[in-house]
């Protein structure tokens, strides 16, 4: 399913699965929080530790398959694959986007 995304979700989601950690991490504001798998990182040094380590272990893409927003909220739905039990999954990305900056990102 292809769906037209806003150029800031684009760039996210094209860094995202070129594996680019530096690119990725351009998206997060420096005092940022990330909350995946019950573990919750703040900060770009600590959110790039959980980004190396997300790729190395299940070395996934994701595809948009839907987004809504209301203000500075987003919700990406996505379809991600990778070297995991139940691959492909259906994932959301609860994300607080301020400026151009992610704030907070909710995988779920």
């Amino acid at each position: 399913m292809s769906i037209e995304l806003s150029p800031f979700l684009a760039a996210f989601v094209a860094a995202t699965n070129s594996h680019d950690i530096d690119a990725v991490i351009a998206f997060y504001a420096d005092d940022a929080i990330v909350q995946d798998e019950s573990e919750e990182m703040q900060g770009t040094a600590a959110i790039r530790g959980w980004i190396d380590k997300t790729i190395e272990k299940y070395n996934f893409t994701l595809e948009a398959t839907g987004v809504e927003q209301e203000g500075d909220e987003i919700t990406l739905h996505t379809l991600i694959s990778g070297t995991f039990d139940g691959s492909p999954a259906e994932i959301d990305y609860h994300m607080k986007v301020v400026g151009d900056k992610i704030v907070e990102l909710n995988i779920q």
